[in-house]
């Protein structure tokens, strides 16, 4: 089949190339316009573009990729189907409707669970213990149209969005080939989503960033979880008025912690160079191994405590308090 593809970051990159490989024809690539990022402000390609620029397939970066003279081009292309993965644009039905067999997504969730941009931090801030991807011939809803294909994975206690996100996108790349067969061979039987059933993962918003250490040990290192390594989890040593983002936490649950409760959540209880620091919640304690302080590398706490002079009793804050009192 003469494929298209639409896709822009990391998640997506591992599906071009198990496209590139196969015996599918891929004559374009299109991705989000390069964007400024890191302190320099320089000008960052997709990973898709590279990976494309690499295998000299063509790449197209249009602003408003729904217009009409982006579609027309497309049409001139005469694709038989147009494959998406975490494009970040909501397709309208001039494109939809443009390929032979139409358009297929790779959604990052066992729909209808965790529609939206945010399905693997939505899976992990919910602690679940399964998770998986959909093949979905797609719509003109966000990520509502019939179902062709699911393969699903357990997630470990301890991965991290990185780590899912990884193995995610190598089995989001397998179940689309698999789904490939299926639409060429005349297969395909899509199954239409239960809508009642329906749960949403909105785009993450800086508040979703920062540490609130009146929430539980889980809520807390769940969140962690979400965004390790990058960006971490923000919060502020008020004492050295250190920002630092908290890249990787261990649970201590299962212990006896006496007076636990008259102690302030963010408050440091324990510290052990190779264990860890160990910090008061709402619930049981949690222990910090790694972190990111400002305008360094990320770091193992041991490393941190020989760079700053970190004591018992001191706080760490809870930034998200600062962020609702702006806005009321």
């Amino acid at each position: 089949m003469r494929i298209i593809f639409m896709g822009t970051p990391d998640f997506a990159v591992n599906t071009l190339r198990a496209l590139i490989e196969s015996k599918h024809d891929v004559i374009g690539s299109v991705c989000q316009p390069d964007r400024r990022k890191g302190r320099g402000r320089k000008m960052h390609a997709p990973p898709v573009k590279q990976v494309a620029l690499e295998k000299n397939i063509p790449v197209w970066q249009p602003e408003k990729p729904n217009r009409r003279i982006f579609s027309d081009m497309l049409s001139e292309k005469q694709p038989d189907l147009i494959v998406v993965v975490a494009y970040g644009h909501i397709l309208k039905r001039r494109i939809l409707t443009l390929p032979r067999f139409g358009c297929v997504n790779v959604h990052a969730s066992l729909l209808p669970g965790y529609r939206g941009a945010a399905p693997i931090q939505a899976a992990l801030f919910s602690n679940d213990e399964k998770t998986g991807v959909t093949v979905m011939q797609m719509d003109r809803g966000m990520d509502t149209g019939d179902i062709l294909l699911k393969r699903e994975t357990d997630i470990d206690p301890d991965e991290t969005g990185e780590e899912l996100s990884e193995r995610l996108s190598h089995l989001g790349a397998d179940a689309l080939m698999q789904t490939l067969d299926i639409i060429e061979n005349g297969e395909a039987s899509p199954v239409s989503q239960d809508h009642e059933q329906a749960s949403y993962a909105p785009k993450i918003i800086k508040e979703d960033q920062l540490a609130d250490w009146s929430e539980t040990d889980r809520k807390i290192h769940d969140r962690v979880r979400a965004f390790s390594p990058k960006p971490g989890l923000g919060t502020e040593l008020s004492d050295l008025n250190l920002r630092v983002k908290i890249v990787r936490t261990r649970r201590e649950s299962g212990k006896i912690w006496c007076n636990i409760k008259q102690v302030a959540p963010g408050t440091i209880l324990e510290i052990d160079k190779k264990r860890g620091i160990l910090v008061a919640t709402g619930s049981d304690p949690i222990r910090i191994i790694q972190v990111h302080p400002q305008n360094r590398k990320p770091i193992h706490i041991r490393d941190f405590l020989l760079g700053y002079s970190v004591k018992i009793g001191m706080v760490f804050r809870s930034l998200t308090k600062r962020i609702k009192k702006r806005n009321k």
